[in-house]
């Protein structure tokens, strides 16, 4: 029992001490190498993760969307991202599906080849999964009246029964 306790304590240590706001800049870094850039924002620490604030996303010099909040939250076991209210700018809101209240992008170490998405926006529901391996991202939406609204989005979706199925590789 005495193991386990200590176990326990290790493992709550470790994750207190990850370094969150390095995880944060390398994965700046890695955004920027594709011109896409993150802005503006406000940095602050909890024990168990790390949020970051009014974050202004830029491609090149252009605008594109504003988050309200990212929220890192490192487990080792399961990590998850949570992007809470993003709004594409008016420019790009024929391009992007009005506004996400909440994305949560999770990676587990049980299924290491594939990063969980599940995400609520004012489309309704879509949940699905970015293969990491082949760089494939497959998302189910809802079949439901609002998606009416973003044409553009509904062009690039194909029908699987009662499902609108997205998929891409990058």
């Amino acid at each position: 029992m005495k193991k386990f306790w200590y176990l326990l304590y290790v493992i709550v240590v470790m994750i207190v001490l990850i370094p969150k706001k390095e995880l944060y800049f390398s994965a700046e870094a890695l955004l920027q190498k594709d011109e896409f850039y993150l802005s503006g924002e406000t940095l602050s620490a909890g024990w168990f993760w790390q949020d970051i604030e009014h974050v202004r996303v830029l491609s090149g010099m252009s605008a594109l969307a504003e988050i309200e909040r990212i929220r890192i939250v490192p487990w080792i076991v399961v990590n998850d991202l949570y992007f809470d209210s993003i709004k594409a700018v008016d420019g790009f809101a024929l391009f992007f599906p009005g506004q996400i209240e909440r994305a949560r992008l999770r990676y587990a170490l049980w299924n290491p080849l594939n990063v969980s998405v599940d995400i609520d926006g004012d489309f309704g529901h879509a949940q699905g999964s970015f293969n990491l391996s082949e760089g494939k991202l497959l998302l189910y939406f809802d079949a439901l009246p609002q998606m009416r609204r973003y044409p553009l989005l509904v062009s690039k979706l194909r029908s699987q029964g009662e499902k609108l199925v997205y998929e891409r590789t990058f």
